[in-house]
């Protein structure tokens, strides 16, 4: 009689030649050899003539015997699976979690792999998957979150460094806190397309000085055509503040104006203040005449660098003629808690940089970080006690 079920034209050859195990504890034998070889035939090789269903049955039975193919069974079911346009689901992902050579070809090529499998096994994998996850082509937002909170700070790097990587702002944030003293992880993020003006602002008080000098030329901003292109419109606005009772309005006008610039009487009258070792009460009349939050002043005058200092002068054209004495005294001040910050070469740094900075650029700087310290959850503290 005609066999009705006719063994499968095969297409490749799958056939064992190693008989070793990959489970030390169930050893090859030739019947399971004899038996896996034709049950992977018929799943994977083309003229079978299997139905959906019959393929399903194949597809669980074989993921769970997968440990017991034989090497050379194994790597070659891997690299068929890997061709595949719709590979059997549930023998891809037993391969793909195996975390051994043939699992990481699936982790780093295979397209048939879902996102959401792959931040399964991002999060609940090993470090070496995740450094191969990290090696894939197209790495999509949700993907490189679960590996942001998962993976080593040396899987970081590489992913940052992949082109076909995207960050969600929620992960570029979160490095930017992580990212303290790490110079490598920082000049990687810079060179991030997702990194912008906000990311900036973040990163500036975390930073060493060469990075805050890039942070500050490259990631500050004029509104001049902005307030030109609004007219009347902003200064009505600034008028109609005492009225509407709505903080979201306040700041959207206060970032988008121009703040007043400081009178050579009220400079004069900070720096005595200096002079005489009025510190407390310095920072209180310096933050009312730049029109900022006390919590801001402190901030930046307590700051190790310097820098925002020199901003905060610009952004208000502080005289020019008194930089370098106002520069040299507060560094004296701050040298009380950061020593070596009132060196001769530390003070030309910030009053150089105060040089090079724009007006209207440092300007903005400064509304960023007032509008950062008032949504800070410092801020909400202070004031609630």
């Amino acid at each position: 009689m005609e066999n009705p079920h006719p063994k499968p034209e095969v297409s490749g050859n799958l056939e064992v030649k190693d008989p070793a195990q990959t489970d030390p504890s169930a050893p090859a034998t030739q019947e399971w050899s004899d038996l896996l070889r034709p049950l992977v035939d018929l799943l994977m090789l083309s003229g079978s003539t299997l139905n959906v269903r019959e393929r399903e049955l194949l597809d669980m039975l074989l993921a769970r015997v997968v440990d017991r193919m034989a090497p050379s069974l194994r790597t070659r079911l891997g690299e068929r699976l890997q061709e595949m346009t719709e590979p059997p689901q549930t023998l891809l992902l037993e391969f793909a979690r195996a975390d051994d050579e043939v699992g990481h070809e699936m982790l780093r090529h295979s397209p048939a792999l879902s996102q959401a499998e792959l931040i399964n096994i991002t999060r609940g994998g090993s470090e070496t998957q995740r450094r191969i996850i990290v090696q894939r082509e197209h790495i999509s937002e949700e993907l490189s979150d679960a590996l942001v909170e998962t993976a080593a700070a040396e899987n970081i790097h590489k992913l940052l460094a992949r082109s076909g990587a995207h960050f969600s702002a929620r992960a570029i944030r979160t490095l930017i806190d992580q990212s303290e003293g790490d110079l490598k992880m920082q000049t990687r993020l810079l060179s991030r397309p997702e990194f912008g003006l906000r990311d900036a602002s973040r990163m500036f008080w975390l930073a060493p000085k060469d990075i805050r000098r890039r942070l500050l030329l490259n990631y500050s901003v004029e509104r001049t055509q902005i307030q030109g292109l609004l007219g009347d419109n902003l200064n009505m606005a600034d008028q109609a503040i005492g009225r509407i009772d709505d903080p979201a309005f306040t700041e959207l006008v206060h970032m988008l104006t121009s703040r007043p610039k400081i009178r050579v009487e009220m400079a004069a009258h900070l720096v005595d203040l200096l002079k005489q070792g009025h510190w407390d009460a310095f920072l209180e009349k310096f933050a009312e005449d730049a029109e900022i939050r006390s919590q801001t002043m402190y901030k930046m005058a307590n700051d190790a660098g310097g820098e925002a200092l020199a901003v905060l002068c610009k952004a208000i054209s502080f005289p020019r003629a008194q930089i370098e004495l106002l520069t040299h005294i507060t560094a004296e001040y701050r040298a009380r808690t950061h020593p070596g910050v009132n060196t001769p070469e530390a003070i030309a740094y910030n009053v150089a940089l105060y040089d090079e900075l724009a007006t209207e650029k440092a300007d903005m700087l400064l509304s960023s970080w007032d509008l950062a310290v008032r949504h800070s959850n410092a801020f909400v503290v202070m004031n609630v006690i």
